[in-house]
């Protein structure tokens, strides 16, 4: 899955943009760090939905170079960003703010 940090591969952060036209408001079939499957929504009206192995609902919001979610039961509902990047193949990779892999995301 992961080959490396992203800076590594030489990827690019999605933009604004392009998070909000290509990922937001689809669902997103997604495979985490941990090898399970989930489906991730990033709704217009700011809630976040995943559905898999363990259901979450939570708020999310843009950033520079991705999302920032909040989910109520998760890290005591602290915020947590994310850094999304473009794979050659149309996937997107998720990283956390210290560039450890989260996910693979491909629109359904």
């Amino acid at each position: 899955m992961a080959g490396g940090t992203a800076a590594q591969q030489n990827w690019r952060p999605v933009t604004v943009a392009e998070m909000q036209r290509e990922i937001a408001g689809k669902p997103m079939k997604s495979r985490m760090a941990d090898r399970s499957e989930a489906t991730f929504r990033l709704r217009p009206d700011n809630k976040v939905e995943v559905r898999g192995n363990r259901s979450l609902d939570g708020t999310w919001r843009v950033s520079d170079k991705g999302d920032c979610t909040i989910y109520p039961n998760v890290r005591g509902g602290a915020e947590a960003c994310f850094e999304i990047i473009r794979r050659p193949d149309g996937a997107f990779e998720v990283y956390d703010q210290k560039g450890e892999f989260q996910g693979r995301m491909a629109p359904q």
